[in-house]
């Protein structure tokens, strides 16, 4: 007897798949092949379609794609609750601490970065711009299992007023380490495309500015220029508080945003992150641009900043445009609070959002606006196989109606481009154990470094 079945890698069976937030398969299944989903249906359909070297039976659980952390200060997460305030002036400070982090250290936080996110169902992570050693964190992250994208390490050349107005987020260490320096930055940018191009799609290279007033003309339209010529995204923070905003008004006669508007720069490989204090025709101007914006709610919480701010995400995006959200850091809270923040934080301010908006926003929205949407964000065939297996749970009925819940269902398993992460809730990727121990003993000596 002929078998005419197509073989693949592995097949997903009995799951209940939300293959976007407005979709679902019910009974369900996913063929894998290679770093790829080779195809999506029914289990019967799926079982006389394709021979599997392997299958795993997902126990009516629900598939979904893998989640996107699109602004992670990775190196914050080993320093998770030990009281270090990015904003700190006194003391042991943040600044301090990111100054003393070397090449070793940063490898063993990368992978230990890498197995923390993948066990909440992160498969793609974005390093805005603050790791020195780019090769260490490339390689600790692909080590680690996780798809990255990463930039140049503090890219600003015109530092008075933005270090005048927020000293807790610059020091000499890291001037010392990351000079004010227009060259500096562009050769450092050209550099982190080609350390990525040696690990393929796994690690992606992008051009990040610090943004808030520290970079020059010069700066932001060069940037912008390599990054175009690269295909790649290019990113700012922006408005991250009052006093910020309130300093480039009085430094360039206009909002941030105008005078980002006014380079022309902002289109739909342009990402701004926070835009906490952004105007209605900041928002207005981000959209027509179709400009992505990466909402960081934790932080408008915990600085206060919801009591004066705008706040115009959830307005956007129900305009239309391309909304995520981020954690921005794993000092204070865990990752994974950021879509329970988000709802408080909407809530909070008369705009209440859903479930599906929240899952939405960590999906389909976070892969637009780092430019990845043709790779992830969604399950489809021909996207990348990165997916996440949640425990089934009988009160609610559709897939569409778990995904929206995705914090609180365990995770059973995660694939990060087609490769099995986590098993029956654990990460198999590598030894977790000598990861945590690699993480700590480095922790301790940055700390002795850093206290110095």
């Amino acid at each position: 007897m002929i078998d005419d079945k197509a073989p693949v890698d592995l097949l997903l069976t009995n799951c209940r798949i939300a293959p976007s937030p407005d979709k679902s398969v019910e009974r369900g299944a996913i063929a894998l092949r290679g770093a790829d989903i080779a195809d999506i249906g029914s289990i019967d359909e799926m079982e006389t379609r394709y021979r599997p070297a392997k299958s795993i039976d997902c126990g009516g659980g629900i598939a979904h794609a893998g989640l996107i952390e699109p602004h992670l200060h990775l190196l914050s997460l080993p320093f998770s609750g030990m009281g270090l305030d990015a904003l700190g002036t006194s003391g042991l400070t943040y600044s301090d601490v990111k100054s003393a982090i070397d090449p070793e250290a940063t490898n063993a936080f990368a992978r230990y970065a890498a197995m923390h996110l993948l066990q909440m169902g992160y498969t793609t992570v974005c390093e805005p711009g603050t790791a020195f050693d780019l090769t260490a964190l490339a390689d600790g992250l692909h080590v680690g299992g996780i798809s990255a994208l990463i930039s140049a390490p503090y890219c600003w050349d015109d530092i008075d007023m933005f270090a005048r107005v927020a000293p807790g987020l610059i020091s000499d260490a890291m001037l010392r380490r990351a000079p004010s320096d227009t060259d500096r930055c562009l050769k450092e940018l050209v550099e982190v495309f080609a350390v990525a191009s040696a690990y393929g799609e796994a690690v992606q290279g992008f051009a990040c500015l610090y943004g808030l007033g520290s970079a020059s003309d010069t700066l932001i339209l060069e940037a912008k220029c390599l990054a175009r010529a690269e295909n790649a995204l290019f990113n700012m923070h922006q408005d991250y508080n009052l006093a910020l905003r309130q300093g480039e008004i009085a430094q360039y006669g206009v909002s941030g945003t105008e005078r980002l508007d006014s380079l022309g720069v902002l289109d739909a490989q342009t990402s701004l992150t926070h835009m906490v204090y952004g105007s209605e025709e900041d928002f207005a101007s981000v959209a027509r641009a179709r400009t992505g914006i990466i909402w960081c709610p934790i932080n408008i919480l915990h600085r206060g900043y919801s009591r004066d701010s705008t706040c115009l995400h959830v307005v956007s995006l129900r305009e239309g445009s391309d909304i995520c959200i981020a954690a921005d850091t794993g000092l204070t809270f865990p990752v994974d609070t950021t879509g329970n923040a988000a709802r408080l934080l909407a809530a909070s301010q008369g705009t209440p959002i859903a479930e599906t908006e929240i899952f939405a926003m960590q999906t389909t929205h976070a892969a637009r606006c780092l430019g990845i949407a043709n790779r992830v964000g969604q399950l489809r065939p021909g996207a990348r196989a990165d997916i996440v297996v949640r425990a089934a749970d009988d009160l609610l009925d559709t897939a569409t109606e778990l995904a929206g819940v995705t914090a609180s269902l365990p995770i059973e398993a995660v694939i990060a481009a087609g490769r099995v992460v986590v098993r029956e809730r654990r990460y198999i990727a590598a030894d977790g154990e000598d990861i945590i121990r690699a993480a700590r003993t480095h922790r301790a000596r940055v700390l002795a470094r850093a206290n110095a």
